[in-house]
């Protein structure tokens, strides 16, 4: 009996790759769904109905149980684990897929390919560093590894290692012409102000791919169109109708009309391109405001208390500099601030990190904690631990950027918008700490995230709607935390600051306990790299080009002006 059952299981076996090895997924998964009644404890079988319903994209639920079980009953199969990590990216779960690499890497060890693929799911939710130290290994292990060089270059484009990024963008270059290294080589050159650099390697990307449109867009970036006879329009135009330029590549032309007509004067013209634009960039991706509204219950009921909120933390003892976090929505002078602020000798900015949202995901790694639910079983101790290895990250960046006198700034700045979110959690770690929230009128705010190409699934930024309906739960947001802790924050609005910079920044000075001078007005000679989309803006003196813009598109928002009369 039990020779008949297991020919019956080899025959099952058997047909059932056969049916895979045709892409015949349905007929493969009846096989072995028979097969499993037969041997419910068989690895391989769970682990390829998986596969077979992951080709099929049904049940995921399902596909979730039967790998998860094959990898408990045989921890060292790797084909499984594979597959898991593929499931989570799929369905854009980028820290269990990153779990699942830890709990692989203690099994067996991880070939190139998958500490590449590992860095690059680092990359995805924002930590940069633990990408860039990974990359850096792999490469020291394997010199001729071209993608790793590419995507350590990318990487320390992102973190400011301008030199790095050149040198391995270069190497790739070197290897074999690869547009897309090209083109953020050239984004590397505008950062180092080589403004000239960056256009002749744009062009150079144009000319050699043609269907490559992101380098129409950067291009558009770089200068100031006068005139809608510019030729660059007219090249523009031209691949914007040229069909063999992919759908997701013509969003860059669309970005790219949409700004040289905005130049021009043509409102109406450069609203149509940017709608477009945000139009056809919405299809691929899946958003829900419904998503960022359960955060905010969710952190409003973590914070509040039978007393009415959580209390700042007891501050500690130790002497690491002042935090300055400046929050808002992108698009809202958060830059210019920080530009201002990094022109004091006492201030470091590092950019937009995101060290403490990391910090929450770390911590769900490696347990089954989840944040905001289980932010009250955070004790003293972890929050030291999360403050010390914040500043080990920050004391890392600081000698990365050549700074000897790390820690002997009295204040660093983190310039990353969406901390707004956790302003709450940021107060428990950093007691002392001093949050900026920069405002922006509504419609300008709105409007120039929808006129802005970001890199990313940000969700929000492809509807007027949909931006609007974000910008309101964001101050709602900041609403909450100034009700709990209006000592800790200072409102800058961008309008004032703009019509009086002087009277405005003084008063932020006060809040920031750091003595005002009338040099602080010059921030835009700094020479320190602006890794921002405010890059240009952040580069000239306080203009007011950008206040009430948005009346020049009143005709065509009636529905966003309605969502905040």
């Amino acid at each position: 009996m039990q020779k008949q059952k297991i020919a019956k299981a080899k025959k099952l076996n058997q047909q059932a790759k056969q049916a895979i090895n045709l892409g015949d997924f349905p007929t493969a998964e009846n096989f072995l769904i028979t097969l499993l009644k037969l041997f419910p404890r068989h690895s391989e079988t769970l682990n390829n109905l998986a596969f077979c319903l992951i080709q099929q994209q049904k049940s995921p639920d399902k596909i979730e149980k039967l790998l998860k079980r094959a990898i408990n009953l045989k921890k060292n199969y790797k084909q499984a684990y594979i597959n898991l990590i593929l499931f989570y990216k799929d369905t854009d779960q980028p820290v269990n897929a990153l779990k699942i690499y830890r709990s692989l890497s203690r099994h067996c060890p991880l070939d190139r390919r998958l500490n590449l693929d590992q860095a690059r799911i680092l990359q995805d939710i924002g930590q940069f560093w633990e990408s860039y130290e990974l990359l850096k290994q792999l490469i020291a292990e394997y010199p001729d590894y071209m993608e790793a060089h590419f995507y350590f270059a990318n990487v320390a484009l992102r973190l400011g290692d301008n030199e790095n990024a050149k040198i391995h963008f270069q190497t790739v270059l070197d290897h074999e012409f690869n547009v897309v290294a090209l083109n953020n080589l050239a984004m590397c050159f505008l950062s180092m102000r080589h403004k000239d650099r960056a256009e002749q390697m744009l062009r150079e990307s144009i000319s050699k791919v043609p269907q490559y449109a992101e380098a129409y867009r950067n291009l558009s970036m770089l200068k100031k169109f006068n005139s809608i006879d510019d030729p660059d329009i007219r090249l523009f135009e031209s691949m914007a109708e040229n069909l063999e330029i992919v759908e997701s590549q013509k969003v860059h032309l669309y970005f790219a009309l949409g700004k040289a007509y905005d130049d021009c004067a043509e409102y109406e013209k450069a609203f149509n391109y940017y709608a477009l634009g945000n139009i056809t960039q919405r299809k691929f991706y899946d958003y829900s405001i419904n998503d960022p509204v359960e955060k905010f219950e969710s952190l409003k009921k973590a914070f509040q208390t039978e007393k009415g909120y959580v209390p700042i933390a007891d501050e500690f003892n130790d002497d690491y500099p002042v935090p300055i976090f400046i929050v808002g929505m992108p698009r809202s002078g958060t830059s210019l601030l920080e530009q201002i602020l990094s022109s004091v000798s006492s201030v470091n900015a590092l950019g937009e990190l995101t060290l403490v949202e990391n910090q929450m995901i770390e911590k769900s790694i490696d347990s089954d904690f989840f944040y905001p639910r289980d932010f009250h079983q955070l004790t003293r101790a972890d929050l030291k631990e999360f403050r010390d290895l914040f500043f080990e990250y920050v004391k890392r960046i600081e000698d990365f950027q050549g700074n000897e006198s790390a820690y002997k700034t009295e204040y660093i700045i983190d310039k990353q918008p969406f901390n707004f979110w956790h302003v709450g959690l940021i107060l428990q770690i950093f007691p002392e700490a001093k949050i900026i929230h920069s405002m922006r009128n509504a419609l300008d705010t709105c409007l120039s995230n929808y006129f802005q190409y970001f890199h990313g699934n940000l969700g929000y930024v492809y509807d007027l709607n949909e931006i609007g309906q974000y910008y309101q739960l964001q101050q709602q947001m900041m609403d909450f935390w100034k009700s709990c802790y209006s000592n800790s924050i200072f409102t800058v609005d961008y309008q004032r600051l703009v019509d009086e910079p002087e009277k405005n920044l003084v008063n932020l000075f006060e809040f920031l306990n750091i003595e005002w001078s009338q040099d602080y007005l010059k921030f835009y000679e700094s020479k320190r790299p602006v890794r921002t989309l405010s890059v240009e803006q952040v580069r000239s003196p306080i203009y007011k080009g950008s206040v009430e813009r948005w009346k020049n598109y009143e005709p065509w928002i009636g529905d966003l002006i309605r969502q905040f009369d």
